[in-house]
């Protein structure tokens, strides 16, 4: 049953007294002054990761706000590859709408910059989300001058928003979700976030229980609506369909499965799964982690789990190629390749989605889905929790609580020729019984333009 506004836990007074809610803008100096402190551990972060990513080390002006003077017309924010993903059918029919108009997107990530220009090329400019700092979200501002700013899901930023407002920037939080475990945690924030959204002219929710979570936090925002999912208007790549069926038939395989957007500590978890589903001969696994630079280090793991595991880089050719020969001894491939993700899930017989067996909260379900493929998933889904119970009460997602139960799961249906094309079907057909939230999102947006 959906949360109702009553069943948020209560503002927790002990630590948020009456005379510091009365004044939000101490909670926005507050938070504004632990993220200035911080910096320095930003970047040596960034630094830490750029050891296993170079692309960190790059670019890190734009962080600053030091973005080259670009006005655009629309600024699109998403964090990285999947909320770029969500976002990119939108872009996409703004750009067949208004095709001269100048779109910027932002991400935090510079594998979703990377996606950015694979999908959209030159047709939209591309930068890194300046630091949530008020002198470097004004700078950015102030070199890219939008006429209007979307966000996607839960990028609320307090000085970014802020900016805008002073900017006068129409600002938009569209495919909004918050989960009832969220909503506890802005709770005690609730003042700030109040504050915050008095910038925001368009909440577009994905679902009724986000707008409750964010009304019972206060939230008034001018234009509110639920729009739905814009997951579920994901398009089919044709070529990328056709590229994983040429594959498939060059292969003696039987069965391909996919291990998704895997977390650290997962891989770990999977291991009795992977090794008991790697005893059907011409079985192959396909592990596909959240960060590609993890590959190299999931590899050895599974090697040492007494798996015949390689990296898809070791092969040497891309993957649409003929690999029968190279994968004649392997039982689990290991992506490290940005982008891939789509292929192999293409590619695949069923998909495991990750982040679920880890309390990160899941992932997106719908890009399997939509390529009618089953989806298990395991028992840590509060981000899509909603998207989980309506594709498993359709039939097409299968809810796990460890991996025994996953390797049983799995096997009971790869055994079962029809119910694997039937739960492929019911996936697909789920995603496009619930399309339509481009529309309806495209259509609030337009109107908000000055």
């Amino acid at each position: 049953m959906p949360e109702k506004p009553e069943d948020l836990p209560p503002l927790p007074r002990p630590l948020l007294p009456a005379w510091l809610a009365c004044r939000p803008h101490w909670l926005r100096c507050g938070w504004t002054g632990l993220l200035a402190l911080a910096q320095p551990l930003v970047y040596l972060r960034l630094l830490w990761k750029s050891l296993r990513l170079p692309a960190y080390r790059r670019r890190w002006g734009e962080r600053l706000g030091f973005i080259r003077p670009v006005h655009v017309d629309v600024w699109f924010h998403t964090v990285s590859v999947g909320e770029f993903n969500a976002a990119l059918p939108l872009i996409q029919a703004w750009l067949a709408r208004r095709p001269r108009d100048r779109i910027l997107v932002t991400t935090t990530t510079p594998t979703g910059l990377q996606r950015v220009a694979d999908t959209l090329g030159d047709r939209v400019s591309h930068a890194h989300f300046p630091q949530d700092l008020p002198g470097a979200q004004q700078r950015f501002l102030a070199r890219t001058r939008p006429r209007l700013a979307v966000f996607l899901e839960t990028e609320i930023w307090p000085n970014a928003w802020r900016a805008c407002g002073l900017a006068e920037v129409p600002l938009a939080l569209v495919n909004a979700r918050l989960s009832l475990q969220s909503a506890a945690g802005y709770a005690l924030l609730a003042p700030l976030v109040r504050d915050t959204f008095r910038h925001c002219t368009l909440l577009s929710c994905q679902n009724e229980d986000s707008l409750r979570h964010f009304q019972a936090l206060g939230v008034e925002p001018a234009h509110v609506q639920v729009a739905g999912n814009l997951k579920y208007d994901m398009e089919v790549d044709a070529a990328l369909m056709q590229q994983a069926l040429q594959w498939r038939r060059a292969q003696p395989l039987r069965q391909v499965l996919a291990f998704a957007s895997t977390h650290e500590g997962e891989e770990r978890a999977l291991l009795p799964c992977l090794r008991a589903l790697a005893e059907v001969p011409q079985r192959l696994l396909v592990v596909v982690p959240r960060h590609p630079e993890r590959a190299a280090a999931v590899c050895k793991l599974l090697q040492q789990g007494g798996l015949a595991c390689r990296l898809e880089s070791e092969l040497g050719l891309p993957p649409e190629a003929p690999l029968a020969e190279k994968l004649a001894d392997t039982q689990v491939l290991v992506v490290d390749r940005l982008g891939a993700l789509l292929f192999w899930l293409a590619a695949s017989d069923a998909c495991f989605m990750g982040g679920s067996l880890v309390p990160v909260g899941g992932h997106n379900v719908l890009e399997p889905a939509a390529l009618g493929k089953p989806v298990f998933i395991g028992p840590h889904v509060h981000n899509f929790r909603h998207i989980v119970e309506a594709l498993q009460a359709d039939g097409g997602l299968f809810r796990i609580d460890d991996p025994l139960e996953l390797f049983q799961a799995m096997e009971n249906l790869l055994e079962d020729s029809e119910g694997l094309q039937r739960s492929g079907m019911a996936a697909r057909n789920h995603v496009m019984a619930h399309r339509g939230a481009v529309k309806k999102t495209l259509e609030a947006l337009l109107h908000l333009l000055p």
